[in-house]
Order: structure tokens, then C-alpha cells, then sequence
């Protein structure tokens, strides 16, 4: 968050910035009461593998950003009620539509990092969850 800072006082000038660490529950309560008066720190880890799963849970109404646009509610709404390519199509327009106005600024993804070896077996690696499941993992004897 410091980098954050730093780039905001160095390329617009922006020289009051100040950080304050919250409780979840707190930030919740400011975001979902309509209260807060800044920027704020989203993140979100995808569930399932679908487009669904970012557009419906940062853009979706009832969002935390306060954005509203009502062509990509439309087209989430289609793509709920939808299944198969044509569920993915609607949602893609939506992403389209997210992507011009960008109602939240990408700062950064998280990265996990795994290796591999013929000497083990089991390896499963999951990208929804926890990475690398080490309790499943056994030696090649």
C-alpha cells in the first residue's frame, strides 16, 4: 500500500494520503451504508472457474463501488438466467462494458508458485483455492 501512496503523491500530486487498517465488518458497514468517501482496497479470489463469478460479485447491483450501469445489469441478469455459450456471451458484453468505464483500478494479482518432481504423485494443483494440496502428495518408492 505504501507503493500505492507513493505513486499518488509522485504522479498526481495527491500529498494527504493517509491509510487506515479495518476491521472487515467495519469496512462493510461504511461501503454497504454508502458512508465511505474514498478509495478503498478490494480484493477478490475467484470460487468457481466462470466470468460469472468476478462480474456478479465486484459489479453486479448491491455492489461495494457504488458504480451502477444499467446495459451491464442487463446482460448479467441474461447471463444468469442463461446456460452454455450463450450464458458466456452475455456475460462477456457485460465484461466489455466493465472493462470501458473500469469502476476499479487492477493493482496487482496474487501468484502461487509450485514445482514438480517424477519422484511424487498426487499432485493436485488447484487455482480456485489453496494452491498446491500438500496432504495429497506422496513418494515414488
Amino acid at each position: 500500500m505504501t507503493s500505492v501512496a507513493n505513486q499518488l503523491k509522485e504522479n498526481l500530486g495527491i500529498q494527504d494520503v493517509k491509510f487506515r487498517k479495518m476491521a472487515p465488518a467495519d469496512l462493510s458497514s461504511l461501503l454497504n451504508d454508502g458512508k465511505n468517501k474514498g478509495p478503498f482496497r478490494q480484493n477478490w479470489v475467484i470460487d468457481y472457474p466462470s466470468i460469472q463469478n468476478y462480474l456478479d460479485g465486484l459489479y453486479y447491483p448491491g455492489n461495494r463501488s457504488g458504480w451502477s450501469n444499467k446495459e451491464f445489469d442487463a446482460l448479467v441478469a441474461k447471463g444468469n438466467a442463461l446456460q452454455g455459450t450463450e450464458a458466456i456471451s452475455a456475460y462477456q458484453q457485460a465484461e466489455d462494458i466493465a472493462l470501458r468505464e473500469m469502476p476499479y483500478i487492477p493493482l496487482w494479482n496474487w501468484q502461487d508458485q509450485s514445482a514438480w518432481s517424477d519422484r511424487i504423485e498426487n499432485v493436485v494443483i488447484d487455482p480456485y483455492a489453496a494452491g498446491l494440496h500438500l496432504d495429497r502428495v506422496t513418494v515414488n518408492d
